[in-house]
């Protein structure tokens, strides 16, 4: 028997948003190799991967170990 997640559209919207936005992010971490700005894109990437992290902590989306 299958539960039907609740939310679960809303869930992927903002998976889709937050995987854009951190491409994005890992982009401007290439071009800034040293200075405030490269410190300040690394320091905003990490904020959105732990975004990342509770957002698949909360849907239990997270990844299964591989053997």
């Amino acid at each position: 028997m299958t539960v039907p997640v609740i939310g679960l559209r809303d869930t992927c919207r903002r998976l889709r948003a937050l995987e854009e936005t951190i491409a994005r992010q890992r982009k401007r971490v290439a071009a800034e190799s040293e200075g405030r700005h490269a410190v300040a894109a690394r320091a905003t990437l990490a904020l959105l991967l732990s975004e990342l992290d509770e957002l698949l902590t909360a849907a239990d989306m997270r990844p299964t170990p591989q053997a």
